[in-house]
């Protein structure tokens, strides 16, 4: 069942500081980075685009979250991170008419941070 959680100031630096410390532990380093404190249909999310290279996380100010373990701002953090590290590949994966190699060099990014970060 959903829950009402709400998400203050004191959330919003956590959640900062928390996307920051997994960009730096996955190795993401190539992206312009902004952060937002405000109502969104979610409890969390992040706005990519691939090709500027630019971010922006957002934390909601109140959501009804049906995901327990999406509760810990820690957790919102890391999944909308997990958006980004993948961003890329998701952006390749709509250009794969036109180019296939762009999805394979992706995927090979992805694999090769995964392996560092369980290395």
């Amino acid at each position: 069942m959903p829950e009402m959680t709400s998400f203050d100031a004191k959330d919003f630096r956590l959640y900062v500081s928390s996307v920051k410390k997994w960009l730096n532990i996955l190795g993401i380093t190539e992206f312009d980075v902004d952060f937002k404190h405000e109502q969104i249909n979610a409890a969390a999310e992040v706005e990519i685009d691939s090709e500027a290279k630019t971010a922006v996380f957002r934390l909601t100010k109140q959501a009804e979250i049906t995901v327990k373990s999406l509760h810990s701002v820690d957790t919102l953090a890391l999944h909308e991170v997990l958006h980004l590290l993948m961003g890329d590949l998701t952006w390749a994966a709509s250009k794969a008419k036109e180019r296939d190699e762009i999805i394979i060099s992706h995927e090979h990014e992805v694999i090769n941070r995964l392996i560092r970060v369980i290395k």
